[in-house]
């Protein structure tokens, strides 16, 4: 299936200043690529992916082939040397930071959209401004790959053939990631890919099981969103959990079919205190990767993350930044991991096996800091779903390097504001696990009627790059239980205070890193892991379990 756009948005000056060669005015190129001349009369230009910025165009033709220049109505005579302007109502400004653009017709039916953002370019020179972003493969109108910087001299092409012509590879056919709340009454199917314009409404549904409803699709409120939009059929019940399948079929803009498979949906509920963990921090990635807080469901209930914040805050608590803007709706599942991060193209490209179907991109999101800080998750009204302390010091200290290495933590069910639940993320996962199960987190322990069990033990070796643990698993039948966990050598010597006395809860887990009391490596040899532990009801019992420890 080959798709024709009677008109392309070709090319976009939206930083003119400082000029390299042309006048230093916004502009914005259309191309025709069909074989006919196109009267623009009457068509609408939008700036934005919702309709407040519509500008009418007075009077502009497209030639067979040809170009079009739309810019402000001061600089007309200006781009008029360069080829032929159309004639536009108060042309809007293009923001500097990004934005998307829209081309509708007479009938007010999407013709062409693309976003453009500095991060395209590929140089700081040209990010500063006086460069175009050009269309390098009209065959692509809707892939964000085939923007590229000019290559003129002048800083652009207006009115002519584009700097780059380039023949790009095809990309990945779009895939349905998941399903989210718009306003009342509506939800959305978010692609992984731009969808081709003008899908036809009446052939599209969702059938939701159970119950065999279906939700009829709907025009889309937002110009150029990857997705489609439904109305919420009636009968969706609070609290239960759907399989919500596509019936019909949707093209990118290069004709490839779209993939779907059946997804999970359910209506949100408000969060409460432990209903959402953080569980990781990339507070210092290496270039290319970008910084993200990941989250993890242990609720019973799906909660609607675009209601909450993310707050950084100082040492002592105080809020100094926090993100409360979301790009759209996204549904966190029971048992399910998700992420907050500034920049979800950099994100897809650094980790692309859990891709943008985990990402819930924040275009405020807090700065993460590379020293000791905090963060807190929060309800709108301000109430603390979570919070965690994080600090450079707190990875593994023998680690080579320490960037582009995430923490994990160890246990959810333990305070995230202590040290010893946070581990460096395993080198041989790539530093870092974002939507997936945590590199260091302890997997499911047989009882041995014990409270205690060792549930993942790594040897250690010198010039490994990992940081190797000892999980220790704990499970109660009672609440209220106390305990101390040491570590001693050979020849009885105690070496570390894994846990001081205090109270553990029901379940949890444990870790020793290596190391003895003061931060050093311990000796290569055999350790005994010693749990104490009593009740308040006068109960108390004792588990000891033998360690090796090698190196090579």
């Amino acid at each position: 299936m080959l798709l024709i756009f009677l008109v392309l948005i070709s090319e976009i000056m939206f930083d003119p200043d400082p000029s390299v060669g042309l006048p230093a005015y916004e502009y914005v190129e259309l191309y025709n690529p069909g074989n006919e001349s196109v009267d623009l009369t009457g068509w609408m230009w939008v700036v934005g992916s919702k309709s407040q910025t519509v500008k009418m165009i007075k009077k502009g033709v497209v030639p067979p082939g040809g170009f079009l220049i739309l810019c402000s109505q001061s600089a007309t005579n200006h781009f008029r040397l360069f080829g032929e302007v159309g004639e536009i109502e108060s042309f809007p400004a293009l923001r500097n930071t990004g934005d998307r653009l829209s081309l509708l017709n007479r009938n007010r039916e999407l013709v062409h959209t693309v976003s453009y953002a500095p991060d395209r370019f590929d140089d700081l020179i040209k990010e500063n401004g006086g460069w175009s972003l050009e269309l390098a493969d009209y065959s692509k109108p809707c892939s964000d790959e085939a923007w590229r910087p000019s290559c003129d001299p002048s800083g652009g092409t207006p009115g002519r053939a584009n700097s780059q012509n380039l023949a790009l590879p095809d990309v990945d056919p779009p895939l349905l990631l998941r399903a989210g709340c718009y306003d009342s009454g509506e939800l959305f199917l978010l692609f992984s890919g731009g969808l081709a314009p003008l899908q036809a409404h009446e052939e599209i549904c969702c059938r939701f099981s159970p119950g065999e409803l279906i939700a009829s699709m709907i025009p889309s409120p937002m110009y150029g969103f990857p997705g489609l939009f439904f109305e919420l059929p009636e009968g969706v019940e609070v609290g239960l959990t759907y399989s919500i399948e596509l019936q019909g079929e949707v093209f990118d803009c290069s004709g490839q079919k779209a993939l779907t498979s059946s997804i999970s949906f359910a209506l949100p509920q408000p969060p409460v205190a432990g209903d959402l963990v953080i569980s990781e921090v990339m507070f210092d990635p290496i270039p290319g990767q970008v910084e993200f807080v990941e989250l993890f469901n242990l609720s019973d209930h799906t909660v609607e993350l675009g209601d909450l914040l993310l707050a950084r805050a100082d040492t002592a608590g105080k809020v100094v930044s926090f993100s409360d803007d979301q790009e759209c709706s996204y549904l966190l599942l029971p048992g399910e991991y998700a992420l907050f991060t500034g920049n979800g193209r950099l994100f897809h490209q650094a980790w692309p096996d859990p891709g943008l179907a985990c990402a819930a991109i924040r275009s405020d999101m807090p700065t993460l800091v590379n020293s000791e800080a905090r963060l807190l998750l929060l309800t709108s009204t301000g109430d603390t779903i979570d919070q965690i302390s994080y600090s450079p010091d707190w990875h593994y200290p023998y680690l080579a390097e320490k960037k582009g290495i995430s923490l994990e933590r160890a246990d959810f069910q333990r305070s995230g504001l202590n040290q010893t639940n946070w581990c460096s993320a395993s080198a041989g996962c790539g530093g870092a696990t974002p939507g997936r199960i945590n590199s260091n987190r302890p997997v499911a322990r047989q009882n041995e009627g014990t409270p205690f069990t060792i549930v993942h033990q790594a040897e250690w070796n010198q010039n490994h790059q990992d940081q190797a643990v000892v999980v220790i698993a704990y499970a109660f039948d009672d609440p209220g239980w106390f305990a101390q966990v040491s570590v001693f050598n050979d020849v009885g010597k105690a070496v570390r205070v894994i846990f001081p006395f205090n109270q553990l809860g029901k379940t949890g887990s444990l870790i020793w890193d290596g190391l003895d009391q003061q931060g050093r490596l311990v000796e290569e040899g055999i350790y005994l892991l010693i749990a104490e532990y009593v009740h308040p009801s006068g109960q108390k019992g004792r588990w000891k379990s033998a360690c090796g420890v090698r190196r090579d």
